[in-house]
């Protein structure tokens, strides 16, 4: 029997972070340099794949008819959530 623990969340708090430090030599992509375009194809994938993290073990069914919808593998759609059930 497996069991999951979602908690239930109404609010989550805003934290400022200061990006200066929060890098550490890494770079960060300025959000407002990504054209509309591209936006539209990634809110289009979020509400393909935000379905599948309900899941603990992602359906092969579920996997199969979002990799149809994305034009994508069906091993591409359930290994980054395989076992993440959501928070």
């Amino acid at each position: 029997m497996s069991i999951s623990f979602k908690p239930d969340v109404s609010t989550l708090q805003i934290v400022e972070v200061d990006v200066s430090t929060s890098q550490k030599g890494g770079s960060m992509t300025d959000l407002s340099l990504i054209a509309e375009q591209e936006w539209s194809e990634a809110r289009r994938r979020a509400v393909v794949l935000r379905p599948l993290l309900e899941f603990t073990h992602c359906p092969r069914n579920k996997a199969h008819e979002a990799a149809v919808e994305l034009g994508a593998y069906s091993s591409e759609i359930c290994h980054p959530f395989h076992g993440k059930a959501a928070t």
